[in-house]
């Protein structure tokens, strides 16, 4: 009797443990089509994007060199009720949900952590020919969509597109590589001395599906 009721134990643990692998396996597979849509979305249309000082989330919060500092890393977190949405403009808006919240009691941008790691704020007009800037990682593979992240980035001010006063730049085309793909930018930024003056402005933002991964590279 004993070793039928081992023998029916342990078929049974089997059996659950066929059951949880099924449901990982089941698990994994959704992931997966989530990352593969996303990287085979159809390819972008040429759109024009022009970002201002004025319009920074860090107004106000880099008066010192310790609070430019600390505006540079966007810390993933749940807001408490010192934060508040920005809403102000679309882009920064995910499926009409506010993703970026601002305290004028700590001075500071955070970034929902149901959607980001802590994000880099990167300054593009630095970068050197093929020189990488680790942004961050996506924890929801959905707000990697071109549509929704490109904007966002810009528009956020996450990637600083500008030394002194804005910056006009044109999305112009997107490339496979491998588990990346990288979407192309250039335009100019202007800033003041005497009087105005241009300068060009070429990067690439690379967004690797595998590991979720988003980087900036100069042009």
């Amino acid at each position: 009797m004993q070793l039928n009721y081992s023998k029916r134990t342990l078929k049974s643990e089997s059996m659950n443990m066929f059951k949880i692998l099924s449901f990982l396996t089941i698990i994994a597979m959704l992931l997966s089509c989530h990352t593969y849509n996303a990287k085979n979305s159809p390819p972008m249309k040429s759109w024009k994007i022009i970002s201002h000082r004025s319009e920074s989330p860090w107004t106000g919060f880099t008066n010192t060199w310790e609070e430019e500092e600390k505006s540079r890393i966007v810390q993933s977190a749940k807001p408490n009720s010192d934060f508040i949405e920005i809403i102000e403009f679309k882009e920064l808006l995910f499926e009409n949900r506010p993703i970026l919240f601002i305290s004028n009691k700590e001075r500071k941008v955070i970034v929902d952590n149901e959607y980001f790691s802590d994000l880099n704020r990167i300054d593009a007009t630095k970068l050197n020919k093929l020189e990488r800037g680790i942004i961050g990682k996506a924890k929801n593979p959905k707000v990697l969509q071109a549509e929704f992240i490109l904007p966002f980035l810009i528009r956020s001010q996450i990637i600083q597109t500008f030394i002194h006063t804005d910056s006009e730049l044109e999305f112009i085309r997107e490339e496979d590589k491998g588990n990346e793909k990288w979407f192309f930018f250039r335009g100019e930024h202007h800033y003041y001395t005497n009087s105005k003056n241009t300068s060009l402005l070429n990067f690439i933002i690379s967004i690797d599906y595998s590991t979720l991964e988003i980087s900036i590279i100069g042009e």
